[in-house]
């Protein structure tokens, strides 16, 4: 460690007048007068932990920073605290937190630490580089005249440097610290170590974008129980995490209290499992979020698809999950959720869904549910960008396919047979074409209206759930089914006309659901100007003019033009499905078409006890055979929805 002191130094006024301003700008109650005295400098006790001169230092571990007394954080800047490579003098990424006490988990208000960056991407560069020289500067007012402060407006007196490098070599043994021994545990409230009021404790999540955040906690028995701080989030339990309604999603925050391998095979070792006569997998999506925290890694765990009302559920990490050194459990371990999908017949707990596609990815992206590996017996088309499309082939015909989509667990009851969902599709043949007259796309009949001005907004159609009435009843008892559907007002008497728009989002505000337009956003794929579709425009109209509500499936272009497929192409869309085999993945075997072939009519899949659905797009933009001509632009779907249902 190398002290570099200049006490007989003396500060510049201009910088005293800087300092004095600084520190005021913290304390409470008035302002400073011009009397005040200048903040104290003076020789504080500064230890950095381990990090010592010379030390070999791994490029996850934390850089801790304590002094004698309370540190005022917002003195902690690339001014006062630096780590540079001593060869370029490159600052080393991370970030500075507050320490940690290690025994209560509460924060340390002595100790500032730096974490170096830890990539969620393996192939991502690390904070520290290995084989690399290091020099950490803490800068006291000998060489900064913005140095580390303490809480009381002392000034830190000596800069100190210590030099320090990062190890060589490929072995994670070596190159990575491993904070505890033995293989990973989740972390929660009230856990040996972990403080009840400990911000980075395991968590679950409501609602997609946005989250509430239901704490979880372990009480004196050794359970698992919600926070009383978050009781009211969850008063019948979780939503049923709909595949249409991102604010009914859920998804449990996993902190562990060390960093985990974040490798895709060992991620697959945690998973989510409920209760019916057996314990029994659900599908999820595992997701680093972070590489190194406060403790270790965190990931969030999303099941996906609804969720089985009133079955108990677990989280577990199944043998081999193993931290970033390679120490792993010898068995399964378990951690019981306090927590159950609702019973309750609700905008959160209705035992129906859809599964709607928006192809935002495609290929190998991230989020993507393309199918890129299996033969499609065709050219693949376009599938991303939020449109699916053909593309110019020597026959005209491509094709795309969705991966499996899990159908839900909504019909999970503890009996021996559970309910099996049914299915329905609009706006195709029997044979799985889109049905069109002369080129125009058919618009299904209304199942809803004529709503009347009462609910008209400037952007939104508010309707009440009581007048959510159509033949299925699906809408009435999810809202958020109406996503996709298409609104369209009653013609304007003077020109014949009428405004239309798909509704891209529903909001339930108690009885009432907010319907979401957005006239003017029609060219998936292109960006345009977004004009919302103010409704108050129609209620102003004389005669007043209403809007009714017709269910889509789907919608098409061409370009810019929605509801048109030239005369010499043809969409048809066809569907598959299979049950789950022992892993919770869908077993090819028992798929639909391995006997049936894919079948045109989503319907003749309701019924049976199908686990997963799978849908394929076929684009033929040479019907007549004469050969494709350019001018006749392909068309795209900007969307798939197929309800599900699983009421008895």
């Amino acid at each position: 460690m190398k002290i570099r002191s200049r006490s007989a130094w003396t500060l510049p006024s201009t910088v005293l007048l800087l300092l004095v301003v600084a520190a005021s700008g913290t304390g409470c109650g008035s302002s400073a007068a011009p009397s005040q005295a200048p903040p104290a400098v003076g020789p504080m006790g500064l230890s950095t932990g381990a990090l010592q001169e010379g030390a070999i230092w791994q490029l996850n571990r934390p850089i801790d920073i304590t002094l004698d007394r309370p540190i005022h954080f917002l003195s902690v800047t690339s001014s006062s605290v630096s780590i540079r490579a001593a060869q370029n003098g490159v600052h080393a990424m991370g970030t500075f937190v507050r320490g940690l006490d290690p025994a209560t988990g509460a924060t340390d208000l002595h100790t500032v630490r730096f974490q170096p960056a830890c990539p969620v991407d393996p192939a991502g560069a690390p904070g520290l580089l290995p084989a690399t020289d290091y020099v950490l500067t803490i800068r006291g007012t000998d060489t900064s005249s913005y140095p580390l402060r303490a809480q009381d407006g002392t000034l830190l007196e000596s800069t100190t440097e210590i030099a320090f490098t990062t190890p060589s070599g490929t072995d994670p043994a070596t190159l990575f610290h491993d904070s505890r021994l033995g293989p990973p545990r989740v972390v929660f409230r009230g856990r040996p170590g972990v403080h009840l009021e400990d911000p980075e404790s395991t968590l679950i999540e409501l609602g997609r974008f946005e989250p509430a955040s239901v704490l979880l906690r372990q009480n004196q028995f050794g359970l698992l129980e919600v926070d009383p701080a978050s009781e009211d989030l969850v008063p019948f339990g979780l939503p049923l995490n709909h595949h249409v309604a991102p604010s009914h999603q859920v998804a449990i925050v996993v902190r562990f209290d060390q960093p985990v391998s974040l490798a895709r095979r060992n991620l697959e070792r945690i998973g989510l499992e409920y209760h019916d006569g057996s314990w029994k997998p659900i599908t999820t999506q595992v997701e680093a979020i972070a590489a190194c925290g406060a403790r270790g890694s965190s990931v969030k765990v999303r099941p996906v698809g609804t969720l089985p009302p009133g079955r108990f559920l677990r989280l577990v990490l199944k043998a081999g999950f193993q931290d970033l050194v390679g120490q792993a459990h010898a068995s399964d371990v378990f951690e019981y959720l306090p927590l159950t999908g609702t019973t309750e017949e609700s905008a959160i707990g209705a035992r129906v869904d859809a599964i709607i596609e928006h192809f935002t990815f495609g290929g190998d992206e991230p989020g993507s549910m393309e199918d890129t590996e299996s033969d499609l017996g065709a050219p693949r088309g376009h599938w991303g960008r939020h449109i699916i499309g053909g593309i110019e082939t020597p026959d005209g015909l491509s094709r795309v396919r969705s991966k499996w989509y899990p159908v839900g667990l909504a019909g999970a009851d503890g009996s021996a047979v559970p309910q099996a969902p049914r299915f329905s599709f609009f706006g195709t043949a029997p044979d799985g074409a889109i049905r069109t007259i002369n080129g125009e796309v058919l618009l299904e009949e209304p199942v809803l209206g004529p709503i009347t001005p009462a609910g008209y907004q400037p952007f939104a159609l508010e309707v009440a759930r009581l007048d959510l009435v159509e033949p299925t009843g699906l809408r009435a008892a999810l809202p958020a089914l109406l996503t996709g559907d298409r609104a369209r007002s009653t013609p304007d008497p003077a020109t014949g006309s009428w405004l239309e728009s798909q509704i891209f989002g529903v909001s339930l505000q108690g009885d009432i659901a907010a319907l979401g337009m957005g006239y003017g956003c029609y060219a998936p794929g292109i960006a345009l100007d977004c004009v919302p579709w103010d409704l108050t425009n129609l209620a102003s109209a004389t005669p007043a003019r209403t809007i009714e509500i017709h269910p889509q499936s789907f919608e098409v272009y061409t370009l810019v033009d929605r509801d048109r497929i030239y005369f010499d192409h043809r969409i048809t869309i066809t569907f598959d499905a299979a049950r789950a085999a022992a892993d919770g993945q869908p077993d090819l075997s028992t798929a639909y078409s391995a006997s049936n072939g894919w079948t045109p009519d989503v319907n003749e899949l309701s019924g049976a006890a199908w686990d997963f659905l799978r849908f394929e797009v076929q684009f033929e933009l040479d019907v007549s055979g004469d050969g494709y001509q350019p001018f006749e632009r392909a068309p795209a779907i900007d969307f798939i929805k197929i309800p599900v249902d699983f009421r008895p």
